[in-house]
Protein backbone atom coordinates (compact mmCIF):
# COMPACT_ATOMS: atom_id res chain seq x y z
CA UNK A 1 0.00 0.00 0.00
CA UNK A 2 1.27 3.45 -0.92
CA UNK A 3 1.02 6.22 1.63
CA UNK A 4 -0.28 9.44 0.10
CA UNK A 5 0.56 11.68 3.03
CA UNK A 6 3.75 13.54 3.83
CA UNK A 7 5.68 10.28 4.18
CA UNK A 8 5.02 9.45 0.52
CA UNK A 9 6.70 12.65 -0.63
CA UNK A 10 9.73 12.01 1.61
CA UNK A 11 9.99 8.46 0.31
CA UNK A 12 9.82 9.74 -3.26
CA UNK A 13 12.61 12.24 -2.59
CA UNK A 14 14.82 9.50 -1.18
CA UNK A 15 14.22 7.41 -4.30
CA UNK A 16 15.11 10.34 -6.53
CA UNK A 17 18.31 11.03 -4.61
CA UNK A 18 19.38 7.38 -4.91
CA UNK A 19 19.03 7.41 -8.68
CA UNK A 20 22.06 8.18 -10.83
CA UNK A 21 21.44 11.47 -12.62
CA UNK A 22 23.48 12.58 -15.58
CA UNK A 23 24.34 15.89 -13.90
CA UNK A 24 22.62 19.23 -13.93
CA UNK A 25 24.69 20.85 -16.69
CA UNK A 26 22.99 18.92 -19.50
CA UNK A 27 19.52 19.81 -18.27
CA UNK A 28 20.43 23.44 -17.59
CA UNK A 29 21.55 23.70 -21.23
CA UNK A 30 18.17 22.35 -22.31
CA UNK A 31 16.38 24.94 -20.16
CA UNK A 32 18.56 27.73 -21.57
CA UNK A 33 17.71 26.63 -25.13
CA UNK A 34 14.01 26.51 -24.30
CA UNK A 35 14.25 29.93 -22.64
CA UNK A 36 15.82 31.30 -25.81
CA UNK A 37 12.80 30.05 -27.73
CA UNK A 38 10.42 32.23 -25.70
CA UNK A 39 11.89 35.57 -26.83
CA UNK A 40 13.75 34.55 -29.99
CA UNK A 41 10.79 35.29 -32.32
CA UNK A 42 10.06 38.67 -30.73
CA UNK A 43 13.69 39.75 -31.04
CA UNK A 44 13.83 38.34 -34.57
CA UNK A 45 10.96 40.57 -35.67
CA UNK A 46 12.17 43.79 -34.03
CA UNK A 47 15.78 43.22 -35.12
CA UNK A 48 14.83 43.58 -38.79
CA UNK A 49 14.19 47.31 -38.33
CA UNK A 50 16.36 48.15 -41.34
CA UNK A 51 14.39 45.75 -43.56
CA UNK A 52 10.98 47.04 -42.43
CA UNK A 53 12.12 50.67 -42.68
CA UNK A 54 13.02 49.99 -46.29
CA UNK A 55 9.65 48.38 -46.96
CA UNK A 56 7.60 51.02 -45.14
CA UNK A 57 9.62 54.27 -45.00
CA UNK A 58 8.44 56.93 -42.55
CA UNK A 59 5.95 54.63 -40.81
CA UNK A 60 7.88 54.16 -37.49
CA UNK A 61 7.21 50.46 -37.92
CA UNK A 62 9.75 49.32 -35.31
CA UNK A 63 7.62 50.80 -32.51
CA UNK A 64 4.40 49.50 -34.07
CA UNK A 65 5.85 45.99 -34.40
CA UNK A 66 7.08 46.06 -30.78
CA UNK A 67 3.58 47.07 -29.66
CA UNK A 68 1.94 44.45 -31.90
CA UNK A 69 4.15 41.72 -30.41
CA UNK A 70 3.53 42.74 -26.80
CA UNK A 71 -0.15 43.74 -26.74
CA UNK A 72 -1.42 40.11 -27.15
CA UNK A 73 0.78 38.90 -24.27
CA UNK A 74 -1.47 40.21 -21.50
CA UNK A 75 -4.92 39.09 -22.76
CA UNK A 76 -3.56 35.71 -23.87
CA UNK A 77 -2.10 35.04 -20.43
CA UNK A 78 -5.35 36.16 -18.79
CA UNK A 79 -7.25 33.65 -20.91
CA UNK A 80 -4.80 30.91 -19.88
CA UNK A 81 -5.07 31.51 -16.12
CA UNK A 82 -8.24 29.41 -15.58
CA UNK A 83 -6.58 26.47 -17.37
CA UNK A 84 -3.47 26.46 -15.15
CA UNK A 85 -4.19 26.30 -11.45
CA UNK A 86 -7.75 25.11 -12.04
CA UNK A 87 -6.59 22.26 -14.25
CA UNK A 88 -4.08 21.23 -11.60
CA UNK A 89 -6.80 21.18 -8.95
CA UNK A 90 -9.03 19.14 -11.23
CA UNK A 91 -6.19 16.79 -12.06
CA UNK A 92 -5.60 16.09 -8.39
CA UNK A 93 -9.30 15.67 -7.73
CA UNK A 94 -10.44 13.63 -10.72
CA UNK A 95 -7.43 11.68 -11.92
CA UNK A 96 -8.56 8.52 -10.13
CA UNK A 97 -11.83 7.24 -11.57
CA UNK A 98 -13.84 4.10 -11.08
CA UNK A 99 -12.55 2.35 -14.21
CA UNK A 100 -10.36 -0.74 -13.78
CA UNK A 101 -6.86 0.37 -12.86
CA UNK A 102 -4.31 -0.39 -15.57
CA UNK A 103 -1.69 1.29 -17.68
CA UNK A 104 -4.51 2.48 -19.95
CA UNK A 105 -5.78 4.74 -17.16
CA UNK A 106 -2.40 6.50 -17.11
CA UNK A 107 -2.69 7.18 -20.84
CA UNK A 108 -6.26 8.46 -20.40
CA UNK A 109 -5.06 10.82 -17.66
CA UNK A 110 -2.37 12.28 -19.91
CA UNK A 111 -4.67 12.69 -22.92
CA UNK A 112 -7.46 14.19 -20.82
CA UNK A 113 -5.33 16.90 -19.24
CA UNK A 114 -2.61 17.23 -21.88
CA UNK A 115 -4.27 20.25 -23.47
CA UNK A 116 -4.06 22.06 -20.13
CA UNK A 117 -0.57 20.89 -19.21
CA UNK A 118 2.41 23.30 -19.12
CA UNK A 119 4.47 21.08 -21.44
CA UNK A 120 1.71 21.07 -24.06
CA UNK A 121 1.37 24.86 -23.90
CA UNK A 122 5.12 25.28 -24.39
CA UNK A 123 5.17 22.88 -27.35
CA UNK A 124 2.04 24.41 -28.90
CA UNK A 125 3.49 27.93 -28.65
CA UNK A 126 6.78 26.88 -30.24
CA UNK A 127 4.92 25.18 -33.10
CA UNK A 128 2.87 28.30 -33.88
CA UNK A 129 5.99 30.47 -33.82
CA UNK A 130 7.80 28.18 -36.28
CA UNK A 131 4.91 28.51 -38.72
CA UNK A 132 4.89 32.32 -38.46
CA UNK A 133 8.65 32.63 -38.96
CA UNK A 134 8.39 30.44 -42.06
CA UNK A 135 5.74 32.83 -43.42
CA UNK A 136 8.10 35.78 -42.86
CA UNK A 137 10.85 33.81 -44.62
CA UNK A 138 8.86 32.87 -47.70
CA UNK A 139 6.44 35.73 -48.44
CA UNK A 140 7.98 38.72 -50.19
CA UNK A 141 4.83 40.80 -50.61
CA UNK A 142 3.83 41.36 -46.98
CA UNK A 143 1.76 44.49 -46.50
CA UNK A 144 2.03 46.59 -43.35
CA UNK A 145 -1.25 45.20 -41.98
CA UNK A 146 -0.13 41.61 -42.67
CA UNK A 147 3.20 42.26 -40.94
CA UNK A 148 1.50 43.68 -37.85
CA UNK A 149 -1.02 40.81 -37.80
CA UNK A 150 1.77 38.23 -37.87
CA UNK A 151 3.55 40.17 -35.12
CA UNK A 152 0.38 39.91 -33.00
CA UNK A 153 0.33 36.14 -33.54
CA UNK A 154 3.99 35.99 -32.47
CA UNK A 155 3.07 37.73 -29.22
CA UNK A 156 0.15 35.37 -28.53
CA UNK A 157 2.29 32.31 -29.24
CA UNK A 158 5.03 33.70 -26.97
CA UNK A 159 2.52 34.04 -24.15
CA UNK A 160 1.34 30.46 -24.61
CA UNK A 161 4.86 29.01 -24.61
CA UNK A 162 6.06 31.08 -21.65
CA UNK A 163 2.99 30.25 -19.56
CA UNK A 164 3.99 26.60 -19.80
CA UNK A 165 7.77 26.90 -19.68
CA UNK A 166 8.11 29.05 -16.56
CA UNK A 167 5.68 26.81 -14.64
CA UNK A 168 7.64 23.72 -15.69
CA UNK A 169 10.93 25.30 -14.63
CA UNK A 170 9.60 26.46 -11.24
CA UNK A 171 8.37 22.92 -10.53
CA UNK A 172 11.83 21.42 -11.07
CA UNK A 173 14.39 23.75 -9.49
CA UNK A 174 15.18 27.40 -8.90
CA UNK A 175 18.23 27.08 -11.20
CA UNK A 176 15.93 25.99 -14.02
CA UNK A 177 13.98 29.25 -13.64
CA UNK A 178 17.28 31.14 -13.80
CA UNK A 179 18.28 29.15 -16.90
CA UNK A 180 15.01 30.03 -18.66
CA UNK A 181 15.48 33.70 -17.77
CA UNK A 182 19.07 33.54 -19.03
CA UNK A 183 17.89 31.90 -22.25
CA UNK A 184 15.39 34.68 -22.87
CA UNK A 185 18.25 37.18 -22.64
CA UNK A 186 20.56 35.08 -24.80
CA UNK A 187 17.82 35.04 -27.41
CA UNK A 188 18.18 38.74 -28.04
CA UNK A 189 21.96 38.56 -28.30
CA UNK A 190 21.86 35.48 -30.56
CA UNK A 191 19.27 37.13 -32.79
CA UNK A 192 21.41 40.24 -33.18
CA UNK A 193 24.51 38.21 -34.03
CA UNK A 194 22.52 36.21 -36.57
CA UNK A 195 21.08 39.37 -38.06
CA UNK A 196 24.50 41.01 -38.35
CA UNK A 197 25.88 37.90 -40.08
CA UNK A 198 23.05 37.68 -42.61
CA UNK A 199 23.18 41.41 -43.28
CA UNK A 200 26.96 41.25 -43.80
CA UNK A 201 26.74 38.24 -46.13
CA UNK A 202 23.87 39.66 -48.20
CA UNK A 203 24.79 43.32 -47.76
CA UNK A 204 23.52 44.26 -51.21
CA UNK A 205 20.12 42.54 -50.81
CA UNK A 206 18.23 43.38 -47.60
CA UNK A 207 15.18 41.37 -48.62
CA UNK A 208 17.16 38.18 -49.18
CA UNK A 209 19.13 38.65 -45.97
CA UNK A 210 15.88 39.09 -44.02
CA UNK A 211 14.32 35.96 -45.55
CA UNK A 212 17.41 33.86 -44.76
CA UNK A 213 17.41 35.33 -41.25
CA UNK A 214 13.78 34.36 -40.61
CA UNK A 215 14.37 30.87 -42.06
CA UNK A 216 17.31 30.24 -39.72
CA UNK A 217 15.21 31.56 -36.83
CA UNK A 218 12.55 28.95 -37.62
CA UNK A 219 15.22 26.23 -37.59
CA UNK A 220 16.36 27.35 -34.15
CA UNK A 221 12.79 27.26 -32.82
CA UNK A 222 12.60 23.67 -33.98
CA UNK A 223 15.72 23.01 -31.89
CA UNK A 224 13.91 24.57 -28.90
CA UNK A 225 10.98 22.23 -29.49
CA UNK A 226 13.41 19.30 -29.56
CA UNK A 227 14.97 20.45 -26.27
CA UNK A 228 11.51 20.50 -24.69
CA UNK A 229 10.93 16.91 -25.86
CA UNK A 230 14.25 15.78 -24.35
CA UNK A 231 13.49 17.50 -21.04
CA UNK A 232 10.06 15.88 -20.78
CA UNK A 233 11.39 12.49 -21.83
CA UNK A 234 14.09 12.61 -19.14
CA UNK A 235 11.96 14.18 -16.40
CA UNK A 236 12.70 11.52 -13.77
CA UNK A 237 16.47 11.66 -14.35
CA UNK A 238 16.32 15.47 -14.36
CA UNK A 239 14.58 15.58 -10.98
CA UNK A 240 17.18 13.17 -9.67
CA UNK A 241 20.00 15.40 -10.91
CA UNK A 242 18.49 18.43 -9.19
CA UNK A 243 17.59 16.58 -5.98
CA UNK A 244 20.49 18.05 -4.02
CA UNK A 245 19.56 21.55 -5.18
CA UNK A 246 16.00 21.00 -3.99
CA UNK A 247 17.31 20.09 -0.55
CA UNK A 248 19.50 23.23 -0.55
CA UNK A 249 16.51 25.39 -1.38
CA UNK A 250 14.35 23.80 1.29
CA UNK A 251 17.03 24.37 3.90
CA UNK A 252 17.07 28.13 3.26
CA UNK A 253 16.20 30.30 6.26
CA UNK A 254 12.47 30.62 6.55
CA UNK A 255 11.99 27.23 4.91
CA UNK A 256 12.75 24.96 7.84
CA UNK A 257 10.28 22.16 7.27
CA UNK A 258 11.05 20.57 10.61
CA UNK A 259 9.30 23.48 12.32
CA UNK A 260 5.55 24.13 12.18
CA UNK A 261 4.36 27.05 10.10
CA UNK A 262 1.14 27.61 11.96
CA UNK A 263 0.91 29.68 15.08
CA UNK A 264 -0.91 26.95 16.95
CA UNK A 265 2.28 25.01 17.54
CA UNK A 266 1.02 21.86 15.77
CA UNK A 267 2.59 20.29 12.72
CA UNK A 268 0.52 21.60 9.86
CA UNK A 269 -0.50 19.12 7.17
CA UNK A 270 0.85 20.39 3.86
CA UNK A 271 -0.98 18.72 1.01
CA UNK A 272 0.86 18.57 -2.31
CA UNK A 273 -0.61 17.55 -5.65
CA UNK A 274 2.80 16.10 -6.49
CA UNK A 275 1.82 12.98 -4.52
CA UNK A 276 -1.33 12.41 -6.53
CA UNK A 277 0.44 13.04 -9.83
CA UNK A 278 3.19 10.56 -9.00
CA UNK A 279 0.59 8.01 -7.95
CA UNK A 280 -1.36 8.38 -11.16
CA UNK A 281 1.65 8.57 -13.45
CA UNK A 282 3.64 5.68 -12.02
CA UNK A 283 1.45 3.54 -9.82
CA UNK A 284 -2.11 3.79 -11.10
CA UNK A 285 -2.83 0.24 -9.96
CA UNK A 286 -1.24 0.67 -6.53
CA UNK A 287 -3.28 3.45 -4.96
CA UNK A 288 -4.94 2.95 -1.55
CA UNK A 289 -8.70 3.16 -1.27
CA UNK A 290 -10.62 4.53 1.71
CA UNK A 291 -10.48 1.21 3.52
CA UNK A 292 -6.70 1.01 3.12
CA UNK A 293 -6.75 -1.74 0.48
CA UNK A 294 -5.01 -1.55 -2.87
CA UNK A 295 -7.44 -2.04 -5.71
CA UNK A 296 -9.78 -0.09 -7.92
CA UNK A 297 -9.18 3.67 -7.84
CA UNK A 298 -11.89 5.90 -6.47
CA UNK A 299 -12.60 9.55 -7.16
CA UNK A 300 -11.02 11.98 -4.74
CA UNK A 301 -13.20 14.68 -3.25
CA UNK A 302 -12.26 17.98 -4.90
CA UNK A 303 -13.80 19.87 -2.01
CA UNK A 304 -11.59 18.07 0.50
CA UNK A 305 -8.45 18.67 -1.54
CA UNK A 306 -9.27 22.35 -1.99
CA UNK A 307 -9.80 22.71 1.73
CA UNK A 308 -6.46 21.03 2.35
CA UNK A 309 -4.78 23.39 -0.09
CA UNK A 310 -6.37 26.63 1.09
CA UNK A 311 -7.33 26.19 4.73
CA UNK A 312 -4.43 23.96 5.74
CA UNK A 313 -6.20 21.37 7.89
CA UNK A 314 -3.95 19.74 10.50
CA UNK A 315 -3.30 16.06 9.86
CA UNK A 316 -0.84 13.46 10.91
CA UNK A 317 2.29 13.29 8.82
CA UNK A 318 1.53 9.80 7.55
CA UNK A 319 -2.26 9.91 7.36
CA UNK A 320 -3.49 9.06 3.83
CA UNK A 321 -5.88 11.37 2.06
CA UNK A 322 -9.52 10.43 2.58
CA UNK A 323 -11.19 9.05 -0.53
CA UNK A 324 -14.96 9.26 -0.84
CA UNK A 325 -17.34 6.85 -2.49
CA UNK A 326 -18.47 7.28 -6.09
CA UNK A 327 -22.09 7.75 -4.98
CA UNK A 328 -21.28 11.17 -3.56
CA UNK A 329 -20.73 12.47 -7.10
CA UNK A 330 -23.81 10.97 -8.69
CA UNK A 331 -25.95 14.01 -9.21
CA UNK A 332 -25.47 16.96 -11.52
CA UNK A 333 -26.15 19.32 -8.63
CA UNK A 334 -23.19 18.02 -6.71
CA UNK A 335 -20.98 18.37 -9.80
CA UNK A 336 -22.05 22.02 -10.13
CA UNK A 337 -21.27 22.65 -6.48
CA UNK A 338 -17.89 21.00 -6.93
CA UNK A 339 -17.10 23.26 -9.91
CA UNK A 340 -18.08 26.29 -7.83
CA UNK A 341 -15.66 25.24 -5.13
CA UNK A 342 -12.91 24.81 -7.73
CA UNK A 343 -13.65 28.30 -9.12
CA UNK A 344 -13.50 29.79 -5.62
CA UNK A 345 -10.24 27.95 -5.01
CA UNK A 346 -8.86 29.34 -8.26
CA UNK A 347 -9.52 32.93 -7.18
CA UNK A 348 -8.37 32.35 -3.61
CA UNK A 349 -5.07 30.79 -4.66
CA UNK A 350 -4.12 33.79 -6.81
CA UNK A 351 -5.15 36.28 -4.12
CA UNK A 352 -3.13 34.42 -1.51
CA UNK A 353 -0.14 34.27 -3.86
CA UNK A 354 -0.32 37.98 -4.64
CA UNK A 355 -0.38 38.77 -0.93
CA UNK A 356 3.10 37.28 -0.62
CA UNK A 357 4.67 38.26 -3.96
CA UNK A 358 3.14 41.69 -4.64
CA UNK A 359 6.48 43.52 -4.34
CA UNK A 360 8.44 41.59 -7.02
CA UNK A 361 5.28 41.45 -9.14
CA UNK A 362 4.90 45.25 -9.03
CA UNK A 363 8.59 45.92 -9.68
CA UNK A 364 8.59 43.55 -12.64
CA UNK A 365 5.72 45.53 -14.14
CA UNK A 366 7.50 48.86 -13.64
CA UNK A 367 10.80 47.51 -14.95
CA UNK A 368 9.34 46.21 -18.22
CA UNK A 369 7.25 49.36 -18.62
CA UNK A 370 10.41 51.47 -18.54
CA UNK A 371 12.26 49.09 -20.86
CA UNK A 372 9.61 48.94 -23.59
CA UNK A 373 8.93 52.66 -23.36
CA UNK A 374 12.49 53.34 -24.50
CA UNK A 375 13.59 50.17 -26.27
CA UNK A 376 13.75 49.59 -29.17
CA UNK A 377 11.90 52.67 -30.45
CA UNK A 378 13.62 55.61 -28.70
CA UNK A 379 17.00 53.86 -28.45
CA UNK A 380 17.06 53.00 -32.16
CA UNK A 381 16.48 56.67 -33.04
CA UNK A 382 19.66 57.90 -31.31
CA UNK A 383 21.74 59.63 -33.98
CA UNK A 384 25.43 58.59 -34.07
CA UNK A 385 28.19 61.16 -34.30
CA UNK A 386 30.16 58.86 -36.60
CA UNK A 387 29.00 57.75 -40.03
CA UNK A 388 27.51 54.37 -39.07
CA UNK A 389 24.25 54.68 -41.00
CA UNK A 390 21.77 51.82 -40.57
CA UNK A 391 24.32 49.82 -38.56
CA UNK A 392 24.06 52.01 -35.44
CA UNK A 393 20.56 50.88 -34.35
CA UNK A 394 21.64 47.25 -34.77
CA UNK A 395 24.79 47.93 -32.70
CA UNK A 396 22.79 49.56 -29.88
CA UNK A 397 20.24 46.72 -29.84
CA UNK A 398 23.07 44.18 -29.76
CA UNK A 399 24.73 45.98 -26.82
CA UNK A 400 21.43 46.05 -24.94
CA UNK A 401 20.83 42.34 -25.44
CA UNK A 402 24.42 41.40 -24.58
CA UNK A 403 24.33 43.20 -21.22
CA UNK A 404 20.77 42.05 -20.60
CA UNK A 405 22.17 38.53 -20.92
CA UNK A 406 25.04 39.36 -18.53
CA UNK A 407 22.55 40.70 -16.00
CA UNK A 408 20.71 37.37 -16.04
CA UNK A 409 23.87 35.27 -15.81
CA UNK A 410 25.02 36.90 -12.57
CA UNK A 411 22.08 35.90 -10.28
CA UNK A 412 22.11 32.32 -11.58
CA UNK A 413 25.82 31.75 -10.88
CA UNK A 414 26.79 29.73 -7.83
CA UNK A 415 29.37 32.30 -6.72
CA UNK A 416 26.70 35.00 -6.46
CA UNK A 417 24.18 32.81 -4.62
CA UNK A 418 25.29 34.02 -1.18
CA UNK A 419 24.44 37.63 -2.07
CA UNK A 420 20.91 36.99 -3.30
CA UNK A 421 17.85 38.10 -1.34
CA UNK A 422 16.43 35.20 0.62
CA UNK A 423 12.82 34.32 1.51
CA UNK A 424 13.48 34.41 5.26
CA UNK A 425 11.77 37.73 6.00
CA UNK A 426 8.55 38.27 7.94
CA UNK A 427 6.01 35.49 7.58
CA UNK A 428 2.85 36.16 5.57
CA UNK A 429 -0.34 34.34 6.59
CA UNK A 430 -3.86 34.15 5.23
CA UNK A 431 -6.05 36.68 7.03
CA UNK A 432 -9.05 34.33 7.26
CA UNK A 433 -7.61 30.89 8.00
CA UNK A 434 -4.32 32.00 9.53
CA UNK A 435 -2.48 29.57 7.27
CA UNK A 436 1.19 30.30 6.64
CA UNK A 437 1.55 31.24 2.96
CA UNK A 438 5.21 32.22 2.69
CA UNK A 439 7.86 34.76 3.65
CA UNK A 440 8.97 38.13 2.35
CA UNK A 441 12.38 38.63 0.75
CA UNK A 442 15.20 40.01 2.88
CA UNK A 443 17.24 42.45 0.82
CA UNK A 444 14.42 43.13 -1.63
CA UNK A 445 14.86 46.91 -1.84
CA UNK A 446 18.64 46.78 -2.17
CA UNK A 447 18.63 44.23 -5.01
CA UNK A 448 15.29 44.80 -6.77
CA UNK A 449 13.22 47.75 -5.53
CA UNK A 450 15.70 50.63 -5.51
CA UNK A 451 17.55 49.64 -8.73
CA UNK A 452 14.20 49.38 -10.51
CA UNK A 453 13.00 52.82 -9.43
CA UNK A 454 16.31 54.48 -10.34
CA UNK A 455 15.85 53.33 -13.96
CA UNK A 456 13.44 56.25 -14.46
CA UNK A 457 16.57 58.40 -15.05
CA UNK A 458 17.03 56.69 -18.42
CA UNK A 459 14.02 58.58 -19.82
CA UNK A 460 15.75 61.99 -20.00
CA UNK A 461 19.10 60.37 -20.87
CA UNK A 462 17.77 58.66 -24.01
CA UNK A 463 15.09 61.13 -25.08
CA UNK A 464 17.46 64.09 -24.88
CA UNK A 465 20.65 62.22 -25.76
CA UNK A 466 21.11 64.00 -29.06
CA UNK A 467 20.98 67.35 -27.23
CA UNK A 468 22.74 66.54 -23.94
CA UNK A 469 25.86 64.86 -25.31
CA UNK A 470 27.36 63.82 -28.62
CA UNK A 471 29.44 60.80 -27.65
CA UNK A 472 28.75 57.39 -29.20
CA UNK A 473 30.80 55.71 -26.47
CA UNK A 474 28.76 57.33 -23.70
CA UNK A 475 25.50 56.42 -25.43
CA UNK A 476 26.66 52.80 -25.72
CA UNK A 477 27.55 52.78 -21.99
CA UNK A 478 24.08 54.03 -21.05
CA UNK A 479 22.46 51.39 -23.26
CA UNK A 480 24.68 48.72 -21.66
CA UNK A 481 23.65 49.79 -18.13
CA UNK A 482 20.01 49.91 -19.25
CA UNK A 483 20.23 46.34 -20.56
CA UNK A 484 22.12 45.00 -17.53
CA UNK A 485 19.57 46.39 -15.06
CA UNK A 486 16.75 44.92 -17.15
CA UNK A 487 18.21 41.41 -17.12
CA UNK A 488 19.32 41.50 -13.47
CA UNK A 489 15.97 42.62 -12.04
CA UNK A 490 13.92 40.32 -14.29
CA UNK A 491 16.02 37.28 -13.39
CA UNK A 492 15.80 37.97 -9.64
CA UNK A 493 12.02 38.36 -9.77
CA UNK A 494 11.47 35.09 -11.65
CA UNK A 495 14.04 33.23 -9.52
CA UNK A 496 12.91 34.41 -6.09
CA UNK A 497 9.18 34.97 -6.56
CA UNK A 498 7.99 31.31 -6.47
CA UNK A 499 10.30 30.25 -3.55
CA UNK A 500 8.63 32.91 -1.39
CA UNK A 501 5.62 30.56 -1.25
CA UNK A 502 5.27 27.28 0.65
CA UNK A 503 2.68 25.33 -1.37
CA UNK A 504 3.46 24.05 -4.86
CA UNK A 505 0.15 25.30 -6.19
CA UNK A 506 0.97 28.81 -4.96
CA UNK A 507 4.41 28.60 -6.58
CA UNK A 508 2.76 27.81 -9.93
CA UNK A 509 0.41 30.75 -9.43
CA UNK A 510 3.38 33.00 -8.60
CA UNK A 511 5.12 32.09 -11.88
CA UNK A 512 2.00 32.97 -13.86
CA UNK A 513 1.38 36.20 -11.94
CA UNK A 514 4.95 37.28 -12.61
CA UNK A 515 4.46 36.55 -16.31
CA UNK A 516 1.20 38.48 -16.27
CA UNK A 517 2.90 41.43 -14.57
CA UNK A 518 5.76 41.35 -17.09
CA UNK A 519 3.31 41.23 -19.98
CA UNK A 520 1.31 44.12 -18.53
CA UNK A 521 4.47 46.21 -18.30
CA UNK A 522 5.46 45.22 -21.83
CA UNK A 523 2.06 46.18 -23.26
CA UNK A 524 1.75 49.52 -21.47
CA UNK A 525 5.40 50.32 -22.12
CA UNK A 526 5.13 49.46 -25.82
CA UNK A 527 2.09 51.71 -26.23
CA UNK A 528 3.74 54.53 -24.32
CA UNK A 529 6.93 54.00 -26.32
CA UNK A 530 4.99 54.36 -29.56
CA UNK A 531 3.77 57.77 -28.41
CA UNK A 532 7.30 58.82 -27.41
CA UNK A 533 8.77 57.56 -30.68
CA UNK A 534 6.29 59.31 -32.95
CA UNK A 535 6.91 62.60 -31.11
Amino acid sequence: MRNVGGGGVDERKEQLQQQNGSGTSYYLILWVIMGMGTLFPYNAVISCVDYFDELYPGEFLESKIAAACTIPLFPTTMLLLPFTVKSKLQAGANSLNNEPTSSKNCINFVTTYGVKSPSFRAAFGFTIIISILLLFATISTLTESMTLSLACLVGAADAISQSGLYVLAANVNIRCSAAVSLGSALAGFAVNVLRICTKAIFHDDDERSAHVFFGLSAVFLFACLSALYLAIKGEVAMRSAFAHDLDTLESMPGRDHTQPHSSSGHNEYEYSLETVLYAVDEECNDYPTADGMVGEGREVSAALKINNLIEGHDRGAHQPVHLVDDAEFGSAHEMIEENKEIACAFVTIYLQTLKVTWKPTLMLFLMFFMTLSLFPGVVSEIVPSADLGSWYPIILITIFNAFDCLGRILPGSRGFAGYLPRPDGPAVSDSESGKHLGNELNGFWAHIGFPCLVRVLFFPLFILSNKLFRSDLLECCFVALFGFSNGYIACLCFMLGPPMLVEDVHKDAASLLLLLSAYGGLVVGALFGTVLHTK
